[in-house]
């Protein structure tokens, strides 16, 4: 497949730049950094298209809390204007991605999701006795970097983009290289 090019102008369009915002702020309207980020919207997309058009963006500002669901979990999130870049990467770059996944993958996928997912496995467990529930440990955080790099590279061809995707990867170690 041929690997995708010119999408920098796109992910920094001022538009898509908004559009991100809206969907990084849905459900956390209330927080503080949300409203800051708020109040200077104008500024901040602008600071934003600037750092994704020269393909230098400000990355690794991460939080971490404790879930238990129903296991505890130790989760690793984003700052606020981290998680508006994500949104505008993905806004342009998931069609790239969503090729490349399997069909019963999902989460994070337009017309699947949570009810799909359950309508599809009502459907196995009518032909099928028995099933596997299972949770891989650890997994995202075994992903060994330089593979994710090199995948990358197979999808997108712009260097800017790849110095985007690579300081993101880059700026967030669980093991070391991983």
């Amino acid at each position: 497949m041929k690997r995708a090019n010119h999408l920098i102008e796109s992910i920094a369009d001022i538009e898509n730049l908004r559009i991100a915002f809206w969907k990084a702020q849905r459900g956390k309207s209330h927080y503080d950094k949300v409203e800051d980020y708020r109040k200077n919207l104008d500024t901040n997309l602008l600071e934003l298209r600037s750092q994704i058009q020269c393909g230098e963006v400000e990355v690794g500002d991460y939080y971490y809390f404790k879930i238990y669901d129903p296991k505890e979990r130790l989760i690793c999130a984003s700052a606020f204007r981290e998680r508006v870049l994500h949104h505008a990467l993905m806004n342009v770059c998931h069609p790239y991605f969503d090729d490349y996944q399997i069909y019963d993958s999902y989460a994070s996928r337009p017309n699947k999701g949570l009810h799909a997912a359950l309508e599809r496995a009502k459907k196995y467990t009518k032909t099928n006795e028995w099933f596997l529930k299972l949770d891989i440990k650890g997994f995202f955080a075994s992903i060994h970097q330089e593979v994710l790099k090199k995948q990358l590279q197979g999808r997108f061809k712009e260097y800017k983009l790849l110095a985007i995707f690579n300081q993101i990867i880059d700026s967030y170690e669980a093991k070391p290289k991983r």
